[in-house]
């Protein structure tokens, strides 16, 4: 077995995952603004790492994006463009995870620059769900400029 490798910076991403993880930031960044103006309500968390133990034994997973509000947590998971495969990652590992850390109910919302079609579940934004929480598949469409 070969030892581990230590990496003194982080690896540099290229192509589509690059795209992606700068899609997330920017998304991180509004929605920093949008907090710290007061147009935001509730608790921000980029990156939220997570162990947790599970059927399969000990596991580990990050979300995108919690916003924590006393009564719900909202995870938001950012996409380039819109899939369907999002909904079981965020339903399945996501949502049971962060609902026995923060003890109380989530939402989850997909975030995406492209659509291919217009989905069901449309927000105008993260503000109205939080006022009218709905749960299901919440899509939020942000260009991300």
């Amino acid at each position: 077995m070969e030892p581990p490798v230590l990496f003194s910076k982080k690896p540099r991403l290229r192509g589509a995952r690059a795209k992606g993880i700068t899609y997330e930031n920017k998304i991180g960044k509004r929605l920093k603004k949008e907090a710290e103006s007061g147009e935001l309500f509730g608790e921000l968390r980029l990156s939220q790492w997570f162990s947790f133990f599970d059927k399969n034994g000990h596991g580990y997973c990050q979300t995108d994006i919690l916003v924590i509000t006393p009564s719900l947590v909202f995870i938001l998971e950012c996409k380039l463009t819109y899939t369907e495969w999002a909904w079981s990652q965020l339903r399945e590992l996501y949502k049971p995870v962060v609902e026995k850390v923060f003890e109380r109910p989530s939402i989850v919302v997909q975030v995406c620059r492209n659509l291919h079609y217009l989905p069901s579940g449309m927000i105008g934004s993260l503000q109205e769900l939080i006022d009218n929480p709905k749960d299901g598949n919440n899509v939020w469409h942000i260009l991300g400029d």
